[in-house]
């Protein structure tokens, strides 16, 4: 924020600073059966005959797009002739990618209705209708429809805000934004990273425009690998990078939470920008670590083949060992909801600025072979992962041979681990856990006598929290949907029990977590917390994962404080405070 002394004489407005609110919005519906193409019926509640769709997190049935767009709007600061200083305003961001199932696009050309085309023009229809004073630098709405393999067929999709740039069919690109990557070796692979999207197509493309002043690279963790999974990745704390235009200027920012391991270099030669990203935390045999560059240069120009940074003038130019036009995989803009972690439609990019977060880091792995263990009866649970490192249901035993899991049994003192179509083994703390190509983190439980172990995450999930709002931590019920739902282990099959036990079918969840496990406001940038009585202990750990105190009374609740990159252990999750 801008601030200036009443007697300081201003000749000229001050530029405006066009910084958004750095929000890029994701709004999953769900309990569609015919409606994916019917505008009205996902825009708002009122006056439509689908009643039952609903926001898939929350449940809320009146939760749609329009609802989406008013609730989380641009907060840009615009000059006051009046006041003679700058002020915030609140916008409607203009433009939006749909997302649909492919199956359902697929169906939509093969019977050849027009429904998709119906959809796309009146969607903007009614943006327009509703929001037309308060219009984003009054740009007309645009959209842009895409297939996603991931959504389930009852599902959609919107993702507006940061970094979401829809181009009409008569504009015309200014820029356009390619990218290196080098790996340990040395070698370099170049690609382009999709950042735009046009609504004329169903395609995207690494074109910036004149109006666009924001450019999103979303997940570099997940699409850096480019030679196998022996390749060494970016940081998995990198959730973001995010490029943004002032004037003429161009800034590269990293996500807030990989401050410390990505650091942003940049260079200006003529009208070509150049922002290396070296990820601090990898380190090969050879001693070299992984790079990204991006390059903002005017359209039309040669693939760029130097590396610009650290690059004395009399060194040789490293070659690129493969041509653009065989680069791959492409490297998508919009933040895909992930299904399995469920944080809601709103993901934050971060800038400079730091959000406070409420980050769940890792897992606690219990021990069932103590009489400390909660529920007598449990023999055996496994939790198991995906392929990046997300938690996912082992329901069906055809998929478990592509998990990987941890997992302990009533009878072991020690936890397990397997790999994809690997055996279980122990779990040692000399030697390290692959997962992704990646290694997992594995450290002493600080209550040895509940815990095996903790699990470092490869993929951290993020809650983002605002100050003074009352927050309740806990599990998912009919009745009960806490502002941070930890209903994540959600695999009763991956539990076994003893014949007649009570608890039998139960998840583990639900085992470990309270409904209203705990509750907690942001105030001075410290957590003030209250745990209810009867409820099951809650461990505070500071920022070297030390015991620092265990809240439990049988009587009356407890309270504490939380201060910044300090823990919360409950139920099975370990939570890190950042600010």
């Amino acid at each position: 924020m801008l601030w200036f002394k009443k007697n300081l004489p201003l000749k000229a407005a001050p530029p405006i600073n066009s910084q958004f609110d750095q929000g890029c919005y994701t709004l999953l519906l769900t309990r569609l059966v015919d409606e994916h193409t019917n505008a009205e019926a996902l825009w708002q509640k009122k006056f439509t005959a689908y009643p039952k769709i609903c926001e898939k997190n929350t449940q809320n049935e009146n939760y749609r797009l329009q609802a989406a767009l008013e609730k989380n709007p641009a907060a840009i600061h615009c000059y006051d002739e009046k006041l003679k200083r700058t002020r915030p305003e609140n916008f409607i961001y203009s433009d939006v990618v749909v997302w649909l199932p492919q199956a359902v696009i697929d169906k939509a050309l093969r019977q050849n209705t027009g429904a998709l085309n119906a959809l796309s023009i009146n969607l903007p229809v009614l943006h327009q209708d509703r929001f037309n004073a308060q219009l984003l630098h009054k740009r007309q709405p645009h959209y842009a429809l895409h297939g996603s393999d991931v959504l389930q067929n009852e599902e959609c999709a919107f993702q507006f805000g940061f970094g979401i740039y829809v181009a009409a069919p008569q504009e015309r690109p200014l820029l356009q934004i390619d990218a290196i990557y080098t790996d340990a070796e040395g070698q370099q692979h170049p690609f382009s990273p999709q950042v735009t999207y046009q609504t004329d197509s169903m395609t995207a493309d690494n074109h910036i425009y004149p109006e666009q002043q924001t450019v999103l690279i979303s997940n570099p963790s997940l699409h850096l690998c480019l030679r196998g999974t022996d390749a060494l990745w970016f940081s998995s704390l990198c959730s973001h990078i995010q490029l943004q235009r002032r004037k003429e200027q161009w800034q590269a920012f990293a996500s807030t939470d990989s401050a410390g391991s990505i650091r942003i270099t940049t260079q200006q030669r003529g009208s070509d920008w150049y922002f290396e990203c070296n990820d601090t935390t990898l380190l090969s045999e050879n001693g070299q670590t992984p790079r990204l560059l991006l390059i903002i240069k005017p359209i039309g120009q040669p693939y760029s083949t130097f590396r610009p940074v650290d690059l004395a003038e009399n060194s040789p130019v490293q070659p690129v060992k493969t041509s653009p036009h065989n680069a791959q995989p492409t490297w998508g803009a919009t933040v895909i909801p992930d299904f399995h972690y469920g944080q809601g439609y709103k993901t934050i990019i971060p800038t400079g600025e730091p959000e406070p977060l409420l980050i769940v880091e890792g897992l606690a792995l219990p021990r069932i072979d103590t009489p400390q263990s909660r529920v007598q009866g449990l023999k055996q649970w496994t939790i198991w992962f995906d392929e990046q490192g997300n938690i996912v249901d082992g329901n069906n035993p055809a998929n478990r041979s592509h998990y990987a899991a941890v997992s302990a049994n009533q009878q072991q003192p020690l936890a397990y681990f397997k790999n994809s179509g690997k055996a279980f083994a122990p779990i040692s703390f000399e030697q390290p856990l692959f997962l992704a190509g990646r290694s997992l983190v594995v450290l002493p439980s600080p209550s040895p006598e509940r815990f095996h172990a903790l699990l470092k995450l490869l993929n951290p999930m993020q809650f983002i929290l605002q100050t003074a709002q009352p927050y309740t931590i806990g599990r998912k019920s009919e009745t009960n949907l806490p502002e941070i739902d930890l209903t994540l282990l959600n695999d009763p099959r991956g539990m076994e029990w003893e014949t007649g036990s009570s608890h039998a079918g139960s998840m583990l969840s639900m085992l470990s977590l309270s409904r209203n496990h705990l509750s907690f406001s942001l105030e001075n940038k410290q957590l003030q917390l209250r745990v209810p009585a009867n409820k099951q202990p809650v461990y505070l750990l500071n920022e070297k994962l030390a015991l620092q105190q265990t809240l439990q009374s049988t009587e009356h609740d407890s309270t504490a404080i939380v201060m910044p990159n300090h823990y919360l252990l409950l139920g099975c999750f370990l939570l890190r405070f950042s600010v």
